[in-house]
This record gives C-alpha cells, sequence and structure tokens, in this order.
C-alpha cells in the first residue's frame, strides 16, 4: 500500500442479464471501493440498449423498418427472409391477393423480445413496408392499357368547365444557393 492504506486490484464481478432486459443498473451491495474510513461501497453497473440498424425497439414489441417490395409482390404475393436478433433465420409470406399498402404495418405475434420476468413468452414483431414503383416508363402503352384491365378501374371525372390545366412536375430538391423559393431568391431576409 506504499503507506496509503489502501491498495489498488482488479477484481471480475459476472453481471447476470435476463432475457428481454432492457436500460437498467444492477448493483451489487459491498462489491465497490473501500474507503479508509467506513463501509466498503456499492458497484453499479449501467446496462444501455444500443439502437439497432434494422430493429426499433418499444418495450417488449419489435418493429422491423424499412422492408422494401414492390409493386408487384405487393399486389401478388411475397416471401422475406431477415435474420432475427436472437440470430435465427425467420421468413414471412404474404399471399397473393392480399394486397399491402405503403407504410402499412403488418405484425407477427410472438416474435418480439422476451418477457423480461418470463423469458418463453415474447412481445411482437411489428414489419413496416415501403413500397418501391417502377421507374417511369417501364411498360409500352399496349402493356399499361392491359395493366390498366387487371387493376381497379379509374373513379369517373368530370371536368369543370372553368379548369385551368397546368403541369405537374417532379420536384428537385433546393441546393445550397439555390435562387428558388417564395420570392424567387429576390429577398435575402
Amino acid at each position: 500500500c506504499s503507506g496509503s492504506g489502501l491498495v489498488k486490484e482488479e477484481v471480475k464481478q459476472e453481471v447476470p442479464i435476463e432475457k428481454g432486459a432492457s436500460n437498467m443498473d444492477v448493483r451489487f451491495a459491498s462489491v465497490g471501493n473501500q474507503p479508509l474510513v467506513g463501509e466498503r461501497g456499492d458497484l453499479i453497473v449501467v446496462l444501455v440498449e444500443v439502437e439497432h440498424p434494422v430493429f426499433i425497439r418499444r418495450q417488449n414489441d419489435l418493429f422491423l423498418r424499412d422492408i422494401h417490395i414492390n409493386v408487384t409482390q405487393a399486389l401478388c404475393g411475397f416471401m422475406h427472409c431477415f435474420q432475427h436478433l436472437d440470430g435465427r433465420t425467420i421468413y414471412i409470406t404474404n399471399k397473393a391477393g392480399d394486397v399491402i399498402k405503403h407504410g402499412e404495418l403488418r405484425v407477427v405475434t410472438g416474435e418480439g423480445m422476451p418477457l423480461r420476468n418470463n423469458p418463453f413468452e415474447r412481445g411482437d414483431l411489428f414489419v413496416e413496408f415501403n413500397i418501391d414503383y417502377p421507374d417511369d416508363n417501364f411498360a409500352t402503352l399496349e402493356q399499361m392499357q392491359l395493366l390498366e384491365t387487371l387493376l381497379p378501374p379509374r373513379p369517373p371525372f368530370i371536368m369543370p368547365e372553368d379548369a385551368e390545366e397546368v403541369v405537374l412536375m417532379e420536384v428537385t430538391p433546393y441546393g445550397e444557393g439555390s435562387q428558388a423559393g417564395a420570392y424567387g431568391g429576390i429577398d435575402d431576409d
């Protein structure tokens, strides 16, 4: 101790972490530093859950985000595989005609996080779908007409007499130094 009355030593401590545990503190009584006078302190281990690139946790439920499917898969069915947090490869299917809409959530019951005090039960897994549409001019005019016979009909449209036709264009993102805006970039205020 070189006259200080204390000796530094490294001690390994096993930290039990239950399945399904989230952000929490684990306290070990009287395992911390020993002062010269008084009782030994507690060791507190802080568990912090890190963000996952694919899954989002909400209590015992998981959200699988950004599953991209194309229009054909959204209308005609699909199979999709992914690796679960526990390492299992899981596949989900959707049958033909069970249409999935853009941004829609579907649920797989019992495939979320294990419940903390009952690891044999799990929360739910919610899957969010993003529909990828084809590029412009992906089909000929004849193919588009055939496609229109297969899809639900367009709602009827009656042109009002006083309607004025305008051009619908794609939006280009504003860049640095863009002269666009409400006043055409004239007023810098």
